[in-house]
C-alpha cells in the first residue's frame, strides 16, 4: 500500500512557538507509520522554513526550504535542490500566523490539502471578539464581555468593573495558551493587565469572571462532527485561573479527568453545546471547545481551538 506523504508544519512566529513543538513532537512520534510518511517541517522564529529530521526546538539546523508556487505541482525545495511534494499538510501551529488562517491561505491559494479548519474558521476562532459575538449571535452561553481597540477612548477601571463585577479577566483578543491574560481583582492590577494584554495584540477583551469548573471538550468530524465525552481540568489552588504557568511549566498544577465526573444530562447538554460552536464558527475536521460549568449548573462557552 502506498503510504501518504504528510508534512508536519510546526514552530512558527507566534509566541506559542514553544508549545507547537511540543504538540508536533506527538504526532510526529504516535502517527501510524503502516499507513502514512510523516516529514517534519519546521518554521523558526523569524519565519524560514526548514526541513528537520525530527520536531526539534533547533530548526534552523535543518535543510531551508523554499515554495514553488505552481498550483498546478505546489512542491518544498530544499536548497541542495531536493524537492518534496507532500499529498496533505498538517499543521500543528498556534497562535499567531498558523491557526489564524493566514497558513490555511497560504495552503489554500496553493490548491495543498490540509488537515484542520480552513481560512474562515480559523480566523474566526482565534479571535475571541469576533467568536463570541458570533456565538452569542447563534444564542450560544458566552460571559459578558467588553472591547477596546489599541487606538480607542481607553475604559477606566471603574466603567468595567460597573459592567463586568469583580473579579474580571482582561485578555489580549487573538491569542491562545494564556498568554496575554490576567485576572483583574483590584485597580492597581487593572492598568498592568490592559498593558500586558496590549503587548501581543491591538485589541484586548474585558470579560466577566466565570467560578467554575474547566471542561473541555473535543470535537472530530465533518458530516455530522462527533463531540468525545467531556473531560475537566483541575487546576492546583495556587493559581487563580488556568495560566500559562499552570498548562506547560509546572508539571503538578493540573490534573486532567477524562471523563469529568458529569451526571448524564449535564455531559450530554456541554456535548450539545460544542458542536454547536463548532458548527456556528465553520470549524473543520477537529477542534477543542473550552467551557465552564459553575455550582449551580449554568454553562458557558469560553473559546474554541482549532488547532489544540
Amino acid at each position: 500500500m502506498t503510504k501518504t506523504n504528510v508534512a508536519i508544519l510546526y514552530g512558527g512566529r507566534s509566541v506559542e512557538h514553544g508549545v507547537s513543538i511540543n504538540s508536533a513532537r506527538n504526532i510526529f512520534e504516535f502517527i501510524d507509520r503502516e499507513k502514512f510518511e510523516p516529514r517534519a517541517i519546521g518554521i523558526a522564529p523569524d519565519g524560514q522554513w526548514f526541513l528537520t529530521p525530527l520536531v526539534q526546538k533547533e530548526i534552523e539546523l535543518g535543510k531551508r526550504l523554499h515554495l514553488q508556487l505552481n498550483p498546478r505541482r505546489p512542491s518544498l525545495i530544499t536548497e541542495d535542490g531536493t524537492e518534496y511534494i507532500a499529498d496533505v499538510v498538517f499543521p500543528v501551529l498556534h497562535g499567531t500566523d498558523g491557526e489564524d488562517g493566514s497558513i490555511q491561505g497560504l495552503l489554500k491559494a496553493l490548491e495543498l490539502p490540509m488537515i484542520g479548519t480552513g481560512v474562515l474558521g480559523s480566523s474566526m476562532s482565534m479571535n475571541k471578539l469576533v467568536s463570541k459575538r458570533l456565538l452569542n449571535a447563534a444564542g450560544l452561553p458566552v460571559a459578558r464581555f467588553m472591547y477596546r481597540s489599541f487606538g480607542d477612548e481607553p475604559f477606566s477601571f471603574h466603567e468595567v468593573r460597573e459592567k463586568l463585577g469583580l473579579p474580571f479577566m482582561v485578555k489580549s483578543a487573538s491569542l491562545g495558551s494564556s498568554v496575554g491574560v490576567s485576572k483583574v481583582k483590584n485597580e492597581r492590577d487593572f492598568a498592568l493587565a490592559v498593558e500586558d494584554s496590549f503587548r501581543y495584540d491591538d485589541g484586548v477583551l474585558f470579560e466577566e469572571f466565570i467560578a467554575g469548573r474547566e471542561i473541555e471538550c473535543a470535537i472530530l468530524g465533518n458530516n455530522p462532527p462527533q463531540a468525545s465525552w467531556p473531560g475537566e481540568i483541575i487546576v492546583s489552588k495556587k493559581y487563580e485561573f488556568y495560566t500559562f504557568d499552570a498548562k506547560y511549566v509546572d508539571g503538578g498544577a493540573v490534573q486532567i479527568e477524562v471523563p469529568a465526573k458529569l451526571d448524564p444530562p449535564t455531559a450530554e447538554k456541554i456535548r450539545e453545546l460544542s458542536v454547536l460552536a463548532f458548527q456556528n464558527l465553520f470549524c473543520e475536521d477537529y477542534a477543542r471547545v473550552d467551557l465552564f460549568l459553575t455550582a449551580d449548573m449554568q454553562i458557558y462557552i469560553n473559546e474554541i481551538n482549532t488547532i489544540p
